[in-house]
């Protein structure tokens, strides 16, 4: 009986043990549909845009790198012309909506609320997060296309 009760507890600590593997995103095909392909290319930041909230309506001309976008879902950030940062995006489609995350390394993270997209003529990107909770404010970060 002894036997069977050790044997138990080594085989559920041993099932019970968690690894950590490491899952790429990698895409085979094209995962922007329509007009929404016009994401990719050049984006210079522009500004960041806070609506409501505790502190009111505040614009911020914070430092953020460029964005690069390019075919199959890979992203890569700029700043001072050298890559800061590069990796896959995540897609996805809502009612009316299209929701981006940005994956390091290609290595997929849970992110819960991924910002809105919204491609307000060919030359404006912005970027929508909703904060929520008490304060209710809403951030959206501009971008505008960089012709090369």
């Amino acid at each position: 009986m002894n036997k069977i009760l050790i044997f138990s507890f080594i085989l559920f600590a041993f099932c019970s043990c968690k690894k950590d593997k490491i899952e790429y995103i990698n895409y085979n095909s094209e995962i922007l549909l329509g007009k929404d392909t016009l994401i990719y290319g050049n984006w210079e930041y522009l500004y960041t845009w806070t609506t409501g909230g505790l502190g009111g309506d505040t614009k911020d001309d914070q430092d953020l790198p460029s964005l690069v976008f390019s075919p199959i879902g890979n992203y890569e950030k700029v700043k001072d012309g050298q890559s800061v940062e590069e990796g896959k995006i995540i897609i996805q489609y809502g009612l009316n909506s299209l929701r981006m995350g940005f994956y390091e390394n290609g290595i997929n993270v849970s992110i819960p609320f991924p910002p809105k997209v919204n491609l307000s003529s060919p030359d404006t990107l912005i970027f929508t997060s909703g904060l929520g909770g008490n304060d209710m404010s809403q951030i959206d970060q501009y971008f505008v296309r960089i012709n090369d």
